[in-house]
């Protein structure tokens, strides 16, 4: 993997702005794409390629191609967080009931649409640089989201704090892994890359529904 990610980013560097941008954030958010997360933040700033003047441009267009959204969550002088999402997968994720009552005890109310409950996100962000409940919305398990908050030991630690159900967590690494992995080979290969990304959209859902 290591080797994959050192020519990938050579690769990178070659390209143009547009294609550094579609290609880079596509790595970002693979386990979006192949449907092991709900959504994923990332944080643009323009001392790299201009990524998020062509984000501001391009970005939106190049997300709705696979079904996917944003939302900025912060802005800095030179950039900013922003949350893609698969509108369809967070709105199922975070209505989970434990979920739910969990985003109701932290103030974002008992009723409330996606809608809403980005918008209060967003806000949190502002006031905050990284609000713990986030981990809600990125599909973390409850659990490890309250042991954090409650600053306890954790078991593991991976793409998250684990802290609870490590083998469940450790079979998830795995495919944020594979996620990745067959994103970059594919690049690697000079794959056209919105053939790609839809070939692989939510490959492994089934596969997180079997862990889960």
């Amino acid at each position: 993997m290591e080797d994959l990610k050192i020519n990938f980013f050579r690769k990178l560097n070659s390209m143009s702005e547009i294609e550094y941008m579609e290609h880079f954030i596509t790595y970002l958010i693979s386990p979006v794409i192949t449907g092991i997360k709900p959504s994923s933040t990332i944080t643009l700033s323009n001392s790299t390629k201009n990524i998020y003047e062509i984000w501001n441009l391009y970005g939106e267009k190049f997300l709705n191609k696979f079904g996917l959204e944003s939302l900025v969550l912060k802005k800095f002088p030179e950039g900013a967080v922003i949350l893609i999402y698969n509108r369809k997968v967070l709105e199922q994720h975070i209505f989970i009931n434990e979920n739910k009552e969990f985003l109701c005890e932290l103030g974002y109310g008992k009723d409330l649409t996606l809608k809403d409950c980005l918008l209060c996100l967003k806000h949190k962000f502002e006031q905050v640089s990284f609000p713990h409940e986030s981990g809600i919305f990125l599909g973390i398990p409850i659990n490890d989201v309250k042991g954090f908050i409650n600053n306890r030991n954790c078991l593991l630690c991976g793409y998250w704090k684990v802290y609870d159900d490590c083998e469940k967590a450790k079979e998830i690494f795995k495919l944020y892994d594979k996620s990745k992995e067959i994103i970059l080979t594919n690049i690697l290969k000079g794959e056209n890359l919105e053939l790609m990304i839809k070939s692989i959209s939510n490959i492994y859902t089934d596969q997180l529904r079997y862990i889960s």
